[in-house]
């Protein structure tokens, strides 16, 4: 008797997501990739979803992946990063998630 061979293939879906601390509130985006120009989208999407502008700003902490910190990535006006620092995972709760 024959074996087939087997030829795994994934198909990944990441996850993006912002909590609110004090409120438990969440967004959550699914995407097929990680990259600057996914990011710059979503946050964009997030400052207007939640009214965030130079009048209302809000502070993002983020941990240190290479699309979170490169020069290329389009941070909306009244949004601020914080980095948290480097093998932490420990003070990221939301990739528990």
């Amino acid at each position: 008797m024959a074996i087939a061979p087997v030829y795994w293939r994934f198909e990944w879906c990441w996850v993006y997501g912002f909590v609110e601390p004090s409120t438990g509130e969440s967004e959550w985006w699914l995407f097929d990739r990680v990259d600057t120009q996914i990011m710059s989208l979503i946050l964009e999407a997030f400052v207007q979803a939640q009214g965030i502008n130079q009048e209302h700003p809000a502070l993002l902490v983020m941990d240190r992946a290479g699309w979170h910190t490169t020069d290329k990535l389009e941070i909306p006006p009244g949004l601020f990063l914080e980095f948290l620092p480097g093998y932490s995972p420990e003070l990221q709760p939301l990739s528990r998630l």
